[in-house]
């Protein structure tokens, strides 16, 4: 049988319980309210591709960008900033007419003690660090400027071109067979099979802008999935791998 002081004593452990859980609830909102600013501010400031162009005309009238694609890739449902990716395709005529291509990107650093190569790695995990990083360094020097700080971060800035990568043509003209859209979610939307409709879960994310004068020009926001335009622009990123140069 409870006495007084017993259910005092109980109802002091309920309301203590309930203070440390609300507290704990709270800590939890402020440090995820930080990492979403940090990321917010991140993906605006250096996983824009708009910012990663040149001005349109790169060197005079008889050279343009005739077909401009744009590609951020983020992380997870919680949208990590991963890479940033701009590539211009030329008309030229100054000499004999050929497509030239140059291309820029911005993306989050390999984690330390992470193996960009190896099985089971993670692209999300190069944005989540980076975020983190940056978050603490705001934490560290509430009066430095956010934009001084967020460009002093190690990150890989690069770009190559058509005079010293690889023949990406093979890879570029296969833009025509891809779906904007996830052929097998729409296959199941379109025959009215829900069983077969893809549903994801925690997902990566790729945007893709193609604009020009390509017939493929369009929008999409996708998973990188076999047989997507999303796909084929990461797939894209992948195939410079090895002609990305340090940017100036």
């Amino acid at each position: 049988m409870f006495t007084s002081a017993m259910l005092i004593t109980l109802a002091l452990a309920i309301t203590q319980q309930t203070d440390a859980d609300g507290e704990a609830q709270h800590n939890a909102e402020m440090e995820w309210e930080r990492l979403m600013d940090a990321r917010d501010y991140l993906a605006e400031e250096l996983f824009d591709p708009d910012n990663l162009l040149p001005f349109p005309s790169v060197d005079g009238s008889s050279r343009y960008a005739q077909v401009t694609i744009k590609v951020t890739y983020t992380g997870d449902d919680y949208a990590w900033p991963v890479y940033a990716f701009a590539m211009q395709i030329y008309h030229d005529c100054v000499h004999p007419c050929s497509n030239e291509w140059a291309a820029w990107m911005n993306r989050a650093p390999v984690p330390i003690g992470r193996d960009a190569t190896a099985t089971g790695f993670r692209a999300r995990w190069r944005g989540n660090h980076l975020v983190n990083v940056f978050a603490d360094q705001l934490d560290r020097m509430p009066m430095a400027s956010r934009y001084d700080l967020a460009n002093a971060l190690t990150i890989e800035r690069v770009e190559a071109n058509s005079e010293t990568c690889i023949d990406i043509w093979p890879h570029m003209n296969q833009l025509t067979e891809m779906r904007w859209l996830d052929p097998v979610a729409m296959d199941g939307l379109l025959n009215n099979q829900p069983d077969r409709i893809l549903i994801e879960g925690h997902s990566d994310r790729v945007n893709v802008t193609i604009d020009g004068t390509w017939s493929s020009a369009g929008s999409t926001r996708a998973s990188p999935r076999q047989g997507t335009v999303a796909g084929w622009a990461d797939d894209l990123v992948d195939l410079l791998e090895d002609c990305w140069q340090p940017r100036d």
